[in-house]
């Protein structure tokens, strides 16, 4: 059973802070998922304020592929999707086509079932997509005609040919998302840019629910707030460009049940998810007004050597 509690302490081990390499060893929260798993402490660095889980809690790379499907496309909502195009990605491509990229190679790692790079490729990018789950790779070749390699981001070379590259939802999983960024950093062109969108640690719903909101775990290991992750990118070798929050409503009424302990909720939630979050969506979008959006979405270049 899930369980995060929050307790100020002082580990008795440091740990170096995979944002800005500070050493930390003051932890605000721990998590434990059973009794008979390890206790994982979640730190916060006092230089760059990004929290991280120590242990990490799946540390092996088979452990953290996803190979649902019915989550993969917005639960199969086409509301859902049409919403998230004309809010989000379009928006996105409009700024990539400011900062002068109007066509070129595109890398996106974590592509899923591909629905989200179709956009891209619709939108006169050639896209290369990278998807671990196999499941998940078929479908973005079989519905969408994506080139997509089956294989983890850490198991792939490249070489640098990428005009823009995509982290969607990706380097909150890594224990080491520096390595990854770097590693991004050696597939792009000289002028090229990269894309990171991560949840808000220092959203509304996290202020609003505590423990109860939905952190993600174990799966997430990295909570960024706009000053972590900048910092990440600029160590990885990038220049900000523009960082931006936006509204999500997957974890309100998620959040909701498990601060009410309620059965009913979840019940609600599991039947009808989409319903569901477009109830919550209001309180989604007061949190953006409130300049606590539930998602950062950072555009940076390849900083001049």
């Amino acid at each position: 059973m899930f369980s995060l509690q929050e307790k100020i302490i002082t580990t008795v081990e440091s740990y170096i802070c995979p944002a800005c390499a500070n050493s930390v060893n003051s932890a605000t929260y721990f998590y434990r998922e059973s009794l008979q798993t390890e206790e994982s402490h979640i730190l916060r660095c006092p230089n760059c304020t990004l929290m991280f889980a120590r242990p990490v809690l799946i540390p092996e790379l088979e452990d953290r592929q996803m190979d649902t499907l019915d989550d993969a496309e917005m639960l199969g909502s086409q509301v859902m999707k049409t919403l998230h195009e004309q809010l989000y990605l379009k928006k996105e491509i409009r700024l990539i086509k400011e900062a002068g990229l109007a066509e070129g190679k595109l890398l996106d790692v974590g592509c899923g079932s591909g629905w989200i790079s179709n956009v891209w490729a619709q939108s006169g990018y050639l896209v290369t997509g990278l998807e671990p789950s196999l499941a998940r790779c078929s479908l973005a070749r079989e519905k969408y005609g994506l080139n997509v390699i089956n294989e983890y981001i850490e198991n792939t070379e490249f070489d640098k040919s990428f005009d823009i590259s995509i982290l969607r939802h990706v380097i909150e999983h890594f224990q080491d998302p520096g390595a990854v960024l770097k590693k991004i950093n050696g597939s792009l062109k000289d002028d090229g840019i990269v894309i990171v969108v991560v949840p808000n640690i220092d959203c509304f719903g996290r202020n609003l629910f505590g423990v109860d909101w939905e952190w993600v775990l174990p799966w997430h290991c990295n909570f960024f707030n706009k000053l972590s992750l900048e910092t990440l990118l600029e160590k990885s070798g990038f220049e900000i460009i523009k960082t931006y929050r936006t509204a999500s409503p997957f974890y309100h009424f998620e959040s909701l049940a498990r601060k009410f302990d309620s059965k009913i909720l979840r019940g609600i939630n599991h039947r009808f998810k989409v319903a569901s979050m477009l109830a919550v969506a209001p309180i989604a979008m007061l949190g953006l007004v409130l300049g606590l959006g539930d998602n950062l979405t950072t555009l940076a270049r390849v900083k001049e050597s």
